[in-house]
C-alpha cells in the first residue's frame, strides 16, 4: 500500500481519480488492488482493464501482469499470444521475470512457434539479472543442448547459482550431477548435502535419492 499512503495519504478516490487521469503509476497500483483484492474486493476483470491502461503507456510490471491474467484467462478470455505479446514488451524493457516467462513460452510454443534457441537466449537474460527459475531452466538446456550446446559444466554452474538462491528443483539436479559425476568427480556428500536441502523444503525426488544412497550403502 505503499504509493496509496505515500501519495494519496491512503485515499482510494484520489488513487482512482489519478488513474482515470492517466496516472501511469496510479493506473498499475489500482490495477494491483484489483488483482490481490488489496483493500478493495478482488476483481480480476477491473484489474486487467487498469493494468492495460498503464501497459499502453509503457509501465513494465503492468505489461507483465497483464501477459499474466491472459495466461491465466483472469479477467479475460485465456489468450497464449496475447500473454507472448505483453510478456515480450516487458521483457524487451528489462524485466526479468517477464524474459523468464517469455523463454518458457518459446519452449513449449505456446503462443509463439516453438524455438529453443529463443528460450535459452531469453532465459539467460533472466539468469544474468538473478532469476533463480530462470537459472534452473538455462542449466536444464545446456545440460540437453536444448538451444544451446550441450556443456555440463555450464549446466551444473547454473544449477548452482539457483540452488544457493533456493530453488528446490536445481538444488535436486545438482545432488544428481554429484551422484553422477557429470560435471566433474562423483562425491555421494555433495550429492546428499544438496538432496537434504530440497527434500527440507519437500522435493519428493530429493527424498527418493537420499533413500536411493542410503540403500546403496553411499552414506556414512
Amino acid at each position: 500500500m505503499d504509493i496509496l499512503n505515500e501519495r494519496f495519504a491512503g485515499d482510494l478516490d484520489a488513487l482512482r481519480h489519478a488513474a482515470e487521469q492517466g496516472d501511469v503509476e496510479a493506473q498499475y497500483f489500482l490495477g494491483w488492488m484489483y488483482d490481490e483484492g488489496c483493500g478493495i474486493p478482488q476483481d480480476f476483470a477491473q484489474a486487467a482493464v487498469w493494468y492495460r491502461r498503464a501497459a499502453e503507456q509503457g509501465e513494465m510490471s503492468a505489461q507483465y501482469n497483464l501477459a499474466g491474467l491472459y495466461l491465466r484467462g483472469q479477467g479475460v478470455s485465456q489468450d497464449d499470444t496475447q500473454a507472448v505479446e505483453w510478456f515480450l514488451r516487458a521483457a524487451k524493457q528489462g524485466n526479468s521475470y517477464a524474459q523468464c516467462r517469455l523463454g518458457l513460452m518459446y519452449a513449449r510454443g505456446r503462443g509463439i512457434p516453438q524455438d529453443e534457441q529463443e528460450a535459452a537466449r531469453w532465459y539467460r537474460l533472466a539468469a544474468e539479472q538473478g532469476v533463480a527459475a530462470a537459472q534452473c531452466l538455462l542449466g536444464f538446456a545446456y545440460s540437453l543442448g536444448r538451444g544451446v550446446d550441450r556443456d555440463e559444466v555450464q549446466a551444473a554452474e547454473w544449477f548452482r547459482r539457483a540452488a544457493v538462491q533456493g530453488d528446490t528443483e536445481a538444488q535436486y539436479l545438482l545432488g544428481r550431477f554429484y551422484e553422477e559425476g557429470r560435471s566433474g568427480p562423483q562425491n555421494f556428500v555433495e550429492a546428499a548435502r544438496w538432496f537434504r536441502r530440497a527434500a527440507a523444503q519437500g522435493n519428493e525426488d530429493a527424498q527418493a535419492a537420499l533413500e536411493r544412497l542410503r540403500s546403496q550403502g553411499s552414506l556414512s
